[in-house]
Order: structure tokens, then sequence, then C-alpha cells
């Protein structure tokens, strides 16, 4: 039972009906600690009650070989009050250290939003019995046992659709915990919905008080023939309603590519321009429709007398012919379930020797008990596809050729206001390129740092050119100038509908992996793959090149410098 405090002082007076009641009574918070206790339960444990408030009645009272049981039931009796746990029998360790047997009845309180906020439990000593108990609880142990030893799964619920109980395989088709499951509705566990199904057995059980059954079909896709039966009390009341199901998502499968397969026939009936072609399980050719006639320029009976061998060329047969055996050999061993269809193009002969292209669907005809009966082809000429795919390809690497030409003239003319980085972008690009390739970067990515380091430094055309090749050192605010570079590069090449995130690889190209670069200090994995190659392959290069404030570098000591840094300015 459920106890509702709306009214006021509702609290105040269930302590004192508490207090005088001569049944042993503790009263605990949500968390399990003694609120209040009687005189009876005072006096059955062997302490004051005064003594025995905010202490933790679990932690405290029950032998610790059950604790973590009665936990469990408690928690559930917290969570969703659950009728199973109404009723419940446990040792109970009393301040001498003895055990006694207790009988216990549970009920919660409720506040004014429907939360529950306290439990009570009135306790019957039944030590005497013990050895009685003893066998019950042994009796049902083994009826759960029995439950989850079944291979189908079985789910006892309330009336109102909460779960109460259900066995390991019932628990095993959602893959979540038993903490996660007790208490919550039926359908929102095992259908994801927030209203229960259409249909649904449970509730036709409900009103009928009869056994019912239907078809479900889970969150995760998995499909249950569901059996319901009514549980009742001693004066016949549904108390509660008994789900076992068995699945059947192979069969309803098995149906769904049967009536896949009659529609495909209803296919033959009619004049399509695919060209439908049945073969048995040998190749040979049952069936070929008319539309192919006009497709290949063979006569009807020209088609029929070929074979599969005879229509393609042959690597095109040798790869067909290979799906094609590879899956009815497994048919023959039953081993493994067989594809339900597979696309794959080819070149097949027209009646002049010449090939076209066709893009084949295959799929396995099946009786009615599944078993491979024969194979059916859907072929559709796909040449004008092809030709298209071929223009688009052109036309990318038109756009592609244009897109770079138009990058290196911008490349050309930064270059051009600074005579002694001529060339630097050049060498900069071939070298990150090589180190692209070294790292066996994929292609796309070797492509997007070509192009960023072609034009890595568009940016110093808003540097003034006495400042670019001023011989001695730069000045804080000649330096901030230079250093602002990459953000002006940003703003021209994020203007450009690229192909890859350039403006963004450009803008990085002076960070470093410890965040001690610019403009942004960004470091570790925020920074590119691109920029971490374009900044290793710019530093090499500047280093290594003569500069008006300083001579060109040892090629040793540039690579000794990028040594000394690694993982700490670049990347390893």
């Amino acid at each position: 039972m459920a106890i509702d405090l709306t009214r006021k002082n509702g609290l105040d007076n269930l302590l004192k009906l508490i207090k005088h009641d001569t049944t042993m009574t503790v009263l605990l918070d949500i968390k399990g600690n003694i609120v209040m206790v009687n005189k009876a339960m005072a006096h059955f444990l062997g302490d004051k009650p005064d003594k025995l408030i905010g202490i933790n009645w679990i932690e405290n009272f029950i032998p610790k070989k059950h604790q973590s049981k009665v936990q469990d039931v408690f928690k559930a009796i917290v969570k969703s009050n659950i009728l199973s746990s109404e009723r419940y029998i446990n040792p109970l360790r009393i301040v001498t250290g003895d055990e006694k047997i207790v009988y216990w009845q549970n009920s919660v309180i409720r506040d004014e939003a429907g939360n529950i906020t306290h439990v009570i439990s009135r306790g019957v000593d039944i030590t005497d019995r013990g050895q009685l108990e003893k066998v019950l609880l042994r009796s049902e142990q083994e009826k759960l046992n029995i439950l989850n030893s079944m291979m189908e799964p079985v789910v006892y619920q309330d009336l109102d659709h909460r779960i109460l109980w259900l066995n390991n395989v019932a628990l095993g088709s959602i893959a979540d915990s038993v903490d996660k499951v007790i208490g919550r509705k039926c359908y929102t566990i095992f259908h994801k919905r927030d209203e229960p199904c259409i249909n649904c057995p449970t509730d036709r059980v409900k009103v009928t008080g009869k056994p019912s059954e239907g078809e479900i079909t889970l969150y995760n896709g998995r499909i249950f023939s569901a059996h319901a039966y009514p549980v009742f009390d001693e004066q016949k009341n549904i108390i509660g309603i008994l789900d076992i199901s068995n699945e059947i998502t192979e069969q309803k499968r098995a149906e769904l590519k049967l009536r896949e397969t009659e529609r495909r026939y209803h296919l033959l009936a009619d004049n399509v321009a695919d060209v439908i072609v049945v073969l048995d399980m040998e190749l040979n050719l049952t069936y070929i429709s008319p539309s192919a006639c006009a497709v290949f320029g063979f006569e009807y009976d020209e088609m029929f007398s070929m074979t599969v061998e005879d229509v393609l060329p042959p690597d095109q047969f040798k790869i067909i012919n290979g799906v094609l055996q590879k899956e009815i050999a497994k048919a023959a061993k039953k081993q493994g379930e067989m594809f339900s269809s597979e696309t794959m193009v080819v070149e097949v002969y027209k009646k002049d020797h010449t090939t076209i292209p066709m893009e084949v669907r295959v799929s396995f005809l099946r009786d009615e008990k599944g078993i491979p009966i024969g194979i059916l082809g859907v072929a559709r000429d796909i040449s004008e596809r092809k030709k298209a795919e071929q223009d688009l390809i052109k036309s990318y690497e038109k756009l592609e050729r244009a897109l770079e030409s138009s990058v290196r003239s911008m490349a050309t003319i930064g270059e051009m206001r600074d005579p002694y980085t001529a060339g630097h972008q050049r060498r900069v690009t071939q070298l990150a390129v090589a180190i692209a390739r070294e790292m066996k970067l994929p292609e796309e990515t070797v492509n997007s740092i070509r192009i960023a380091s072609i034009i890595h430094d568009i940016g110093k055309i808003s540097v003034p050119a006495e400042i670019l090749s001023k011989p001695g050192k730069l000045n804080e605010m000649e330096f901030n100038m230079i250093k602002n570079h990459p953000q002006m590069s940003y703003d021209i090449l994020s203007t450009i509908e690229f192909l890859y995130p350039i403006a963004e690889i450009v803008y990085q190209h002076h960070e470093r992996i410890n965040g001690s670069g610019y403009p942004r200090g960004l470091k570790g994995d925020e920074i590119y793959m691109e920029a971490r190659v374009l900044m290793v392959a710019d530093v090499v290069e500047a280093m290594a090149s003569h500069r008006p404030f300083r001579q060109a570098l040892d090629l040793d000591e540039v690579l000794n410098d990028i040594i000394i840094n690694k993982k700490i300015l670049y990347h390893p």
C-alpha cells in the first residue's frame, strides 16, 4: 500500500500511530536511515528507541551476507513500490548479535507531488518457524531458477504495465540492467514508447480476464509472438499479467524475403525497360525478359540459347561466377546465411561484339522453407550514367586546374613584393608534399597541403615592402605587422570556395604544438594535420634560406633545431 500525506500534520499523526502500534514497526527515510521505531521494535532489537534514531537500518541490523539482497529490495521499493516487495522475509541481527527471522510488510509514504519519502516496515518474529521458512525460500528460488532456465522471455507486470520481474532471457533481449528496468513501464523499456502499444495483449487480458496473444516488435527490431496470461489473487481478482514470448524475427524476415521474391516475379509479366534474368542453381538460363532484345540486339531465341559465359567478357564472368559459386556452396553446406542481394557493375556483350555497361542486382529465389532454388538478376543499362560520370570527372579536373592556376597567380603576386622570399612558397610546397607522402597521408590531404603551401604567405601583401626587405632587426611594431599576415591570409582565402579547408590551414601555419605560436595560440590536436606539416616545411625552408637580416643556416643546424623541438613546437 502507499500512504498519501496530503493533509496537514499527516506525518505527525502517522508517527503517533506508529508509536502506539503493538506490532514491531520502523519508519525509514529513502536512504534507509531510521526515522522512528516503536517500543515493540526497540524491545525486539534490545535497545532504547532514542538510541536507534538516525542510524542505517541495513548496515546495522541486516547480517552482512544478506545486506546486498535487502538493499536491492529496498531500492526497488523506494523507486516504484513494486508489488513483489510489499511482503518480504529476511534475517535480522539484534543488539546481542543473535539472528532472528522476521516476516515484513512494507508500505511507502508519498508527498503531495506523489514522490516516495519514507518506507514503513512492520515485522513479525517467525524465528521458530525459521526452518520452515528456509524450505519456502528454497522453493521460491527453485521457481525463479526454472523461469530463468526457460529459452523464452518471461515478464511479469502489474496492471499499469510496470515491470515487476523478468527472467534472464527477457533482460538479455534489451541489453539493460535489472535496476534500470524494474518498476518502469514495459512499453517504455521494450518499445521506447510513451504510451501502451496498439492492440497490446496485456490490455486485452485486463479487459477479458483471459489469456491473449499478439505480435510485438521491440525498439531494436526483434519480433516476438507474445502470450499474455492473467495472474489472480485468492479473491479471483487480476493482480498482474505474465507475458511469455517466442522470438520470430528470422521467420518474419523469411516471410518478407519470400514476399519480395514474389514481387519480383510479378515484374516478369510487366513490360519493363530493365533486363530480367532467372537462372537455376547450376547457372542455366530459365527466363530472360523480352526487353533484353532491344538492349543487346539479339533475337529472343538467340538469347535463350546462350549461357552466362557467352554474354560476359572472361574477366567479368570470372568475377560474377566467383561470387555466385561462393554463395551457392555456403547454401549447400548450410554454413551461415546467404546474402539477400548484391549489386555489381559488369560489361555485357552486344550482338555487334561491343560491350555495354550494366548494373546488375543479383538475389536468390527461395521456396516456402527459405531454401534457394534459383538466381534472379535485374540488369540496367548505365551507359548514360557512366558517360555523365566521366564528364563530371573531366569537369572536376578542369575546375581543379583552373583553381590551381589562380592560386599560383596569387602566390606570384605575393612573391613579386618580396624579392628575398621569391620561390619560398614553391620550395615549401615541394617539401611539405614530400613530408606528407612520406607520412603516407591520404591523397586528398596531400592535395590540400599542396594548395595551402603554394599561397601560405599571401597575407604578406598587406605588409609594407620596406619591412619585408629590411636588413636589420625588426622593431616590435614591425614584427607585429609581420605576425598579422596569417590573419590577412585567412581573410583573403576565406572568401574563396576551395574543395579543402585551405583558409584555415594557412591561418594555422605559424601555430606551435605547445601553444606558443601565433595568431591564436592553438596547441596539439587543435591544429589541423595539414597545418602541422606546413609549419615544419615552412620553418626548414626559411632557416635554410638567406634573409636580409641573416645568412642561411647550414642544413645540419636546421635539422638539429627541428629534432630538438620535436613534440615541443612541431609534430613528432
